[in-house]
């Protein structure tokens, strides 16, 4: 479970199975909430705050990172869910988290997907979906993380309705 905390995300549950292979966070990890990767958090937000919170990020937002959040937000409202699937560029570095603090994110280990063909292999590696409080605005996202593999675009929106319904 992901809180936003400002220009940040914390992570302040998780849960993980004996058998879990995959990254998990550790609770209270606090990570920078980078654009391309908001969606969810500003999914039903009325413009002026996504705007705002665009306008408090240092560094600033590229145009590529304005789009890509546009590109989430509406991806979010057509299927309830955000996802990234791992860069397959060459040459990246898996160890290192300096893309965290980069503007840019062309070179990122994660890539959002902001287009699903259910007959398409992803490299997925992690769902969320916003979680909605009592004035149907975004408590927090809970989501999963740490496949291996690739998946079709028709399991991803299998696992996308199930992480929703739960």
């Amino acid at each position: 479970a992901a809180f936003r905390e400002g220009k940040d995300v914390v992570i302040r549950e998780r849960a993980s199975a004996v058998s879990h292979l995959g990254f998990s966070m550790p609770r209270g990890t606090r990570l920078p909430l980078l654009p391309q990767f908001a969606g969810n958090f500003f999914v039903w937000a009325p413009q002026a705050e996504v705007k705002a919170w665009l306008g408090e990020l240092n560094p600033p937002a590229s145009e590529n990172q304005r789009l890509a959040l546009d590109k989430g937000i509406a991806f979010v409202r057509k299927y309830g869910f955000l996802c990234a699937e791992r860069n397959t560029r060459e040459g990246l570095d898996p160890r290192s988290t300096q893309w965290l603090f980069d503007n840019a994110y062309a070179d990122a280990p994660l890539l959002p997907i902001f287009e699903l063909d259910p007959d398409a292999r992803y490299k997925l590696s992690w769902l969320n979906a916003p979680v909605f409080n009592t004035e149907r605005s975004v408590e927090f996202v809970m989501g999963v993380q740490g496949f291996n593999g690739e998946y079709s675009g028709a399991k991803i929106l299998s696992i996308g309705q199930r992480v929703r319904e739960a």
